[in-house]
């Protein structure tokens, strides 16, 4: 058996890896959590984080322990952070050669600040989210009491992959739309321990943080992955180890509460649901969240690989990165919105590394609109466009 998960996760990992590649190798990032660490890095907690990306999704408790956001440097409340969120079966690590080059600008160095989210990435979206939610909460507070500022519309946020949808959880409010397709009735009803109640109304129940000021999504499957129903996707699924307290909360559902549960909800939760499972294009859960309303207080922009500058087929906007077609990559909407020829490491290429600084400048009031627009427009990819009509600019100018 362990033979068998060894090879099923390596043709997983070599299915992924060969779509995320790098050819560059940039200095490694030397991360500290954020409660250990944001009045100032201590040599002894900092570290190159490494959750191993195999043995993370395949091993349970291995990456649980490290969930959180870390930083590579005391915060500093004078700078706009922006938090890089990795997507499924990686870590902070795959943001290396991205903030070795936004780093290279001085501009981008001196208004900005990095910060990181790990998390076990075969831990199915919803509970995901909710964890995020309550990291990002807890480190938001503790900004705002420790330096006397606010965070309202502060923060920026680049998800790539599944981070983007964690990240889209964030600005999305589901009202009682994701609770009542999963339940029949209200959480006092469940036959739950106060600490799996609180989760299962904390991940059901999505509200916009309004310390977010805006979104870029990079080769987020926003209405599934092919990968999720492919053969290697299927194996994954099966080795995926979920969080310790996911199986409990699940397995509380599937037993003692199964009544309660929406029959298709049901049968989705009994089949071992995890983190690709939920990728499956059109099931109830991947519509659902696409669905959700964004808040209409924030920025949001897009970037999708796509295989080359021939793009517009219904061929290509399938095939998309590879792993994300181009119609589950794109967001309506989107202020920004760019194709780059890649597979689905997007956030590798240097395209999208401009897309990235010109997108924080304008944030960060160093840039106006029209040279933004300038700059999008000239940029070699298959398409790149700026709507000045779609979602709101957020502008953060202290």
């Amino acid at each position: 058996m362990t033979l068998y998960l060894r090879i099923a996760g390596l043709l997983l990992m070599a299915f992924l890896s060969v779509s995320c590649s790098t050819s560059s190798k940039p200095e490694a990032l030397v991360l500290s959590k954020f409660n250990d660490s944001y009045k100032g890095v201590q040599s002894d907690k900092a570290s190159t984080l490494s959750l191993g990306s195999l043995k993370g999704f395949l091993v349970k408790g291995h990456a649980e322990k490290q969930t959180g956001i870390y930083l590579t440097e005391a915060y500093d409340p004078k700078k706009i952070p922006v938090l890089f969120i990795h997507g499924l079966l990686s870590e902070p690590s795959t943001w290396e050669d991205m903030a070795h080059t936004l780093k290279q600008d001085p501009e981008i160095r001196e208004r900005f600040q990095f910060l990181y989210y790990a998390y076990p990435s075969a831990t199915p979206v919803v509970p995901s989210a909710a964890m995020l939610k309550n990291h990002l909460d807890t480190a938001v507070n503790t900004i705002e009491e420790e330096f006397g500022i606010s965070m309202e519309r502060r923060l920026i946020v680049v998800g790539h992959s599944m981070g983007g949808i964690l990240a889209k959880s964030l600005i999305s409010d589901s009202g009682d739309r994701l609770w009542d397709t999963a339940f029949k009735a209200p959480v006092s009803a469940f036959d739950l321990t106060p600490g799996q109640r609180s989760m299962l109304s904390n991940a059901f129940r999505y509200e916009p943080r309004s310390y977010v000021n805006s979104v870029i999504f990079l080769a987020s499957p926003q209405r599934g992955s092919y990968l999720a129903t492919s053969f290697v996707g299927k194996i994954g699924a099966r080795l995926s180890a979920r969080p310790k307290v996911v199986d409990d909360l699940a397995k509380a559902l599937t037993t003692t509460n199964k009544d309660l549960l929406q029959p298709e909800f049901a049968s989705f939760v009994a089949d071992n649901v995890n983190s690709i499972s939920t990728l499956k294009p059109n099931s109830p859960v991947t519509n659902l969240l696409a669905d959700l309303p964004i808040d209409k207080g924030v920025t949001y922009h897009t970037v999708a690989g796509v295989p080359s500058f021939d793009y517009a087929t219904e061929e290509a906007r399938d095939k998309g990165d590879g792993i994300v077609p181009l119609w589950s990559a794109e967001l309506p909407d989107s202020r920004c919105e760019a194709g780059i020829v890649s597979g689905h490491g997007v956030h590798h290429q240097e395209e999208t590394k401009k897309i990235v600084n010109t997108l924080l400048k304008v944030h960060g009031a160093l840039i106006n609109e029209d040279e933004t627009i300038h700059k999008i427009k000239t940029l070699d990819v298959p398409f790149a466009r700026y709507n000045k009509d779609a979602s709101r600019l957020n502008i953060i100018k202290d």
